[in-house]
């Protein structure tokens, strides 16, 4: 009897297990696909020669009001790599990004991110 319920309660495990082991193709994604899940796309240190440079993008974010969360450097790329698929891109290069928390005319904290969209092959 016991064994019974302890095979039981790993059925739900191992079904869950396998589910966590599948991959996904990031250069099958496309702009549009990549519009909506941003945290797929690539950030390569350099421009593959064959590649389609798209251009420039860049992206800054602000703190609008004292109550809203100050963005990060992660938030910045995030919106980066949203701005790159808006642009028809499927891959960044040359990122570089930040966060300041020194308060402007407009903003209490912003963050920044900027990099070289292109298409890859």
């Amino acid at each position: 009897m016991k064994i019974a319920i302890f095979g039981a309660a790993l059925l739900p495990l191992l079904v869950l297990a396998g589910c966590s082991a599948t991959t996904i193709d990031t250069h099958a994604l496309s702009a549009a696909d990549l519009v909506t899940k941003p945290d797929y796309m690539g950030i390569y240190p350099s421009v593959p020669k064959d590649a389609k440079v798209i251009g420039p993008v860049d992206a800054l974010l602000c703190q609008a009001k004292l109550s809203d969360r100050a963005p990060t450097g992660d938030d910045a790329v995030r919106a980066l790599k949203v701005a790159a698929a808006q642009k028809g891109a499927t891959a960044l290069a040359e990122v570089s990004f930040g966060a300041d928390s020194r308060q402007t005319d407009h903003c209490y904290s912003t963050a920044h991110a900027k990099g070289v969209a292109y298409l890859h092959n």
